[in-house]
């Protein structure tokens, strides 16, 4: 006789039933109830003439409501999660066990025991790890053979990463959609995060961003999906004071970061003219006459329009942030940019040929709060690339500094041949930089006059001037050390700093 399927169950025992909650232990075993450690108590197994005590209908509906509970949420398709409580009572899961990660918002995570007796809780471990961590792999597992990786991507899907090949995501506000996969320039993303997100966890990416778009930098995770909504419109919240009596967190417009983890992330204009792109034959015409393609990004934008192209400019997003006081309100405190995070000291991100700007520049000009972080936060390796700086925050007086922040581990960033902040010498401002913890700042440009050969000019250097001002750094974090030698705490530089700029 076959074995047949059997149906799930609808309802549970006694759903609708009068029934007790049968506890682990402790029942009242004199008065016949039960608990699961102890069953039904011999008491009911003896006549009432003999002092039994007849067994409760509740609690036998009370232990089959459990027991078919547990086999509806099994027939559902439920995986347990790690338990505490289990572990201290059974000593451990088993080899071969398989539990979900404790993370909701991602639900792929499992975890399989490579061994019996497993007491380590697996919530913590490195997703993307091979090995076994703590008596646990990820499931499916993981591989690596020949140099290729079999992982996880943010999204959850399994991928494979080969060292020897690039790996390239196109990305266009404008036409993309961030459902597509970005592979090509026919079905591009919609936004930078999901270029990141759906990439490998390591390793060298190359992300294409439409050269004719307005590109945002925020998270895809952002709870209001700005990124299907008219941009423009976008607020970056309310203020609120204690004399408003707002006693629920506002909700936070944007996620604070995209976390790059330990990738190294290339950010690079492309065109679509006519099926052309036309950076790449400024690349060439860089590489044929000047032996390095990179100065085909640093051609300043008289060139650029000649060509039917210019520089994809990145908005910078910021929201509001709040805080409760000692009167259980939540008020305005600080301002947080949607920056950039990843894994201390294992992350590099180079931009470029790219133009970048601060979304709502005068909201924030005029916010009296600070910021809580830099947009490029400590930890991190950043190149720029004929990049051009505009639209940075002018007010000096609360700190929204671009690079830097508060936790204690060291930058660099680096500026590489021919990169420019617009109006830079005509005032004090933007401030930029704050110094709390070591960076080291490098500048690099030999630049000529042109591609040689050509009548492409290059777009104005000026980040060692804009670099050497005092007012570039918040003043309070601009330290000065006199021993052994003359140099700022957390700050290294290859040019002076004039304190009185």
């Amino acid at each position: 006789m076959s074995i047949t399927r059997p149906g799930p169950f609808l309802s549970k025992w006694a759903e609708n039933g009068q029934r007790f909650d049968v506890p682990d232990n402790g029942a009242d075993i004199a008065n016949g109830k039960a608990d699961i450690q102890t069953g039904f108590p011999e008491i009911t197994m003896k006549s009432v003439i003999n002092g039994g005590v007849p067994p409760w209908g509740q609690d036998h509906n009370g232990i089959l409501y459990q027991i078919t509970q547990a086999i509806q949420w099994t027939q559902a398709g439920g995986v347990p999660t790690f338990n505490q409580d289990f572990v201290n009572k059974n000593g451990g899961y088993s080899a071969g066990s398989i539990l979900q990660g404790d993370d909701i918002s991602k639900p792929w995570i499992l975890w399989i025991s490579v061994q019996d007796g497993n007491t380590n809780n697996p919530n913590g471990l490195d997703i993307n790890n091979p090995s076994a961590q703590n008596g646990w792999r990820r499931y499916p597992i993981i591989e690596e053979k020949d140099g290729a990786l079999l992982y996880y991507n943010d999204d959850g899907e399994l991928a494979v990463a080969t060292p020897s090949v690039s790996f390239t995501r196109y990305v266009s506000w404008s036409k993309g959609n961030d459902n597509n996969k970005g592979t090509d320039k026919g079905s591009p993303l919609k936004t930078i995060d999901k270029a990141i997100a759906s990439s490998p966890s390591s390793g060298q990416i190359y992300i294409k961003i439409l050269d004719t778009d307005t590109h945002y930098w925020m998270s895809s995770q952002d709870v209001y999906n700005l990124k299907d909504q008219d941009i423009s419109n976008y607020d970056p919240g309310k203020i609120y004071s204690d004399s408003d009596g707002i006693t629920q967190e506002p909700p936070s417009k944007l996620w604070y970061t995209i976390d790059i983890g330990s990738r190294t992330i290339i950010i690079q204009p492309y065109s679509d003219v006519e099926g052309q792109d036309f950076w790449d034959e400024l690349l060439y015409s860089a590489q044929i006459n000047m032996v390095d393609a990179y100065w085909g990004y640093c051609v300043d934008d008289a060139v650029l329009a000649s060509r039917g192209i210019r520089r994809p400019v990145i908005k910078i997003m910021w929201c509001y942030g709040y805080s409760n006081n000692a009167y259980n309100h939540f008020i305005t405190s600080y301002i947080a940019w949607c920056g950039i995070n990843g894994i201390s000291n294992a992350f590099s991100i180079e931009f470029y040929g790219c133009q970048f700007e601060t979304h709502k520049i005068d909201d924030l000009n005029n916010t009296p709060f600070g910021a809580n972080s830099g947009w490029a936060r400590p930890g991190g390796n950043y190149i720029f690339n004929g990049c051009i700086f505009t639209k940075f925050c002018n007010d000096l007086t609360y700190y929204k500094y671009f690079f830097g922040g508060t936790e204690i581990t060291s930058s660099s960033i680096s500026f590489r041949r021919s990169n420019y902040f617009v109006d830079s010498l005509t005032n004090k401002g933007p401030l930029m930089i704050l110094i709390n913890a070591p960076i080291n700042i490098f500048v690099n440009d030999g630049k000529p006059d042109k591609i040689n050969n050509t009548n492409y000019k290059f777009i104005e250097n000026n980040v060692e001037k804009f670099m050497s001002k005092g007012s570039t750094y918040y003043p309070a974090s601009l330290k000065k050390i006199k021993n052994p030698s003359p140099h700022y705490a957390y700050l290294t530089t290859s040019f002076d700093i004039n304190e009185n700029i």
